[in-house]
């Protein structure tokens, strides 16, 4: 179970770093941007902060401040 506490933590990690890159992007004024044949618009890279963030958000409530029902 603890090990799974690891993973679910480094997935949260993960997903802030790209709530903080999409963040940066946002405020370099770079739109429209195409990645790999994708346009990303500045409708798209503000979904691409706000999603990711909650997610994050989500399992650190999940795994750290959530009480155990055992």
């Amino acid at each position: 179970m603890e090990n799974l506490k690891v993973i679910i933590m480094f997935i949260a990690g993960i997903l802030a770093s790209v709530t903080i890159g999409q963040t940066v992007l946002k405020y370099s004024e770079s739109f429209p941007l195409v990645w790999f044949g994708i346009t990303i618009t500045k409708t798209l890279n503000s979904v691409l902060i706000i999603v990711p963030g909650l997610i994050s958000l989500l399992l650190i409530y999940l795994v750290w401040f959530r009480k155990n029902k055992n």
